[in-house]
């Protein structure tokens, strides 16, 4: 259960992240906002992969899967796909958007891990202001450029999969692209 908190903190923190880079409501937020699950699990990665060399904890409570659109943490996808997107009534992620309950708050998780969630959020604003407002399939398009990823989702099809284990490890000594600019 772990790894859902951590994710649900993680989410919150995009939220924040997207209602001041477009600097509109929570109302506006809730009806208007991209975040699909392809989405939101493409940026979950870069949030706890790109600090991992130096704050690895954070990493250490997910596992990645190299999957066709890139890396997914397939105990949040599976949570995900047996709530039918509802995640204990603090947000629910449809087809086109997610939408927060009003007044919802993120569960509580060590100190630790949350202060990593922030660094790791404002790391990656640094590195790429736009990757918030980035499509799915730019981020798709961006996993696909880790060599983590490349080197176990060519393992998986070897052995006639769609999925392979990405160790940690690797995700923490890969080189973190999540500039825009390396995608087409």
């Amino acid at each position: 259960m772990e790894t859902i908190n951590i994710f649900k903190n993680i989410v919150f923190e995009l939220r924040n992240w997207y209602i001041t880079k477009k600097n509109v409501s929570m109302d506006i937020f809730n009806d208007f906002n991209d975040f699909t699950i392809l989405k939101i699990i493409k940026l979950h990665f870069f949030v706890v992969a790109i600090n991992s060399e130096d704050q690895p904890d954070l990493l250490d409570q997910n596992t990645f899967h190299a999957m066709p659109y890139g890396p997914v943490e397939t105990r949040v996808y599976d949570y995900y796909k047996s709530k039918k997107g509802n995640f204990d009534g603090l947000f629910i992620i449809s087809n086109d958007r997610i939408t927060f309950t009003e007044g919802a708050i993120p569960p509580e998780i060590n100190a630790n891990l949350k202060q990593q969630i922030r660094n790791s959020i404002e790391k990656l604003e640094k590195l790429e202001p736009n990757l918030i407002i980035a499509g799915a399939g730019s981020l798709v398009e961006l996993t696909h450029t880790w060599n983590s990823w490349k080197k176990y989702y060519n393992l998986a099809k070897s052995k006639e999969s769609y999925s392979e284990l990405m160790p940690n490890e690797e995700i923490k000594k890969d080189k973190k692209i999540v500039n825009l600019n390396y995608i087409s």
